[in-house]
């Protein structure tokens, strides 16, 4: 995992103490890493599923037949809810400098954040194309409508970028000219709080170490149903091997858990018992120094008769020495 976040804990309290102490909000998402095999049916099964961890650097190993696999980076999602807003540190986009302004140091580090995010190509630029994108996302029409023949053109000349696209410079640069209000608007779109944090998604980098030939290509999960897909898939396995462990039921359904003890993390799905879909309202609430996914922790599901499905997830707080899960 990228250390952006913990370099702006680092930076805060530094600049209130002079120290290197790491803010308490300062922390890694729980990470593990699952393989799906996509059969040649269409269909899809778990072949392996590393350990869930809270360490920077999550490792795996495995063997693979030859074959069309799918690696996706997994997390319970409760750490992105995390931090809540705290009036105190909000930032300013611009601050003053000289007769004029600049933008604020924190912003730089966001705006980087930002870059690796959407640098597809992983190059070091952003294309046309990539800025296209980003464009889309956030809805914004200029960049939605940048062409590579933008780079040569006198509206970018003041801006760090060759034929290939915009340099992290470059594009940080591009980015600082963007009005507060605009600013604001593509923080909200990405996710961000006014705390700068990013409450939807984690700059990570994930290699592969081969001893035979591999291609890889890069993919967007969450265009698809892979994410949903693979909980189901990882929850049906730990069924089937162990049973349903620290399980609730009643007549209609059976709720059971998973405790992953490396990163304080707990997981749920549910199975109906009936040849009937049932609907089941799932709540967390009397769970103490948790974080949860969906951030309210609770959800509202419908079963498919006989199926399992995938609920919700918690993690403990950040410096909690001590928790609490509960459902109902």
């Amino acid at each position: 995992q990228e250390d952006e976040r913990c370099m702006r804990g680092r930076q805060k309290e530094m600049a209130k103490s002079g120290s290197s102490h790491i803010s308490s909000k300062s922390f890694y998402l729980d990470l593990h890493i699952i393989i799906l095999k996509r059969n040649n049916n269409g269909s899809i099964t778990l072949v392996h599923e590393s350990e869930s961890d809270l360490d920077r650097e999550v490792y795996t190993s495995v063997t693979l037949k030859p074959g069309h696999y799918i690696v996706i980076p997994r997390t319970s999602g409760g750490s992105l809810n995390a931090v809540e807003s705290d009036s105190s540190s909000h930032y300013s986009y611009h601050v003053p400098y000289g007769n004029g302004e600049r933008l604020h140091t924190y912003m730089n580090s966001i705006f980087g954040d930002i870059f690796s995010k959407i640098d597809l190509q992983l190059n070091g630029q952003l294309s046309a194309q990539e800025l296209n994108q980003f464009g889309e996302i956030i809805d914004d029409d200029e960049l939605k409508s940048i062409k590579m023949a933008d780079f040569f053109s006198e509206k970018f000349w003041n801006f760090s970028c060759d034929e290939n696209g915009f340099t992290k410079y470059g594009f940080i640069q591009y980015l600082s000219q963007f009005s507060d209000d605009r600013i604001h608007n593509m923080l909200t779109k990405l996710g961000y709080n006014e705390d700068l944090y990013s409450t939807k998604s984690r700059v990570f980098t994930l290699s592969f170490h081969c001893a035979k030939n591999l291609r890889v290509r890069i993919g967007d999960a969450m265009k698809t149903d892979l994410n949903e897909r693979a909980w189901d898939l990882m929850m049906d396995k730990h069924n089937q091997e162990f049973g349903a462990t620290k399980a609730l039921s009643n007549a209609h359904c059976i709720v059971f858990r998973i405790h992953r003890d490396q990163s304080h993390s707990v997981d749920y799905a549910a199975i109906n018992k009936t040849d009937e879909y049932i609907e089941i309202n799932f709540k967390q609430d009397q769970s103490q120094n948790m974080n949860f996914s969906p951030s309210k922790g609770s959800v509202r599901s419908v079963i498919p008769p006989r199926g399992l499905i995938y609920l919700a997830s918690a993690v403990v707080k950040p410096g909690c020495g001590s928790y609490k899960y509960s459902y109902s």
